[in-house]
């Protein structure tokens, strides 16, 4: 089964999704689907698949934007804007150490 491509988001600008670094891939973890395992919000316990969504993350030219967008429409789930759906959840001091580790800035 394969799973189609991230649908085009329905902002008011979304000129920046052109730009994404994950436009074009068809991974499930960038839009929906479980990014966790078991156990508390660290690396070891993200999904083989999160963590490769992540690794695209960090080097996207967009990704602030991205997670705007998200903390903007709190619906949306998967990875977004280099967070999953459960840390966006946190406190926004603690959603920038996240952030902070694992890509060296918030």
């Amino acid at each position: 089964m394969s799973a189609t491509p991230a649908p085009l988001p329905t902002y008011a600008d979304a000129s920046w999704w052109e730009r994404a670094a994950c436009r074009g891939h068809r991974h499930p973890d960038w839009w929906g689907g479980p990014c966790y395992t078991l156990g508390p919000r660290t690396t070891r316990h993200l999904t083989a698949r999160t963590q490769l969504a992540i690794v695209v993350c960090c080097g996207c030219k967009v990704r602030a934007q991205c997670l705007a967008e998200a903390l903007r429409m709190p619906e949306q789930v998967g990875l977004w804007g280099g967070l999953t759906d459960q840390e966006r959840l946190e406190p926004e001091h603690e959603r920038a150490a996240i952030l902070q580790e694992r890509y060296g800035s918030a």
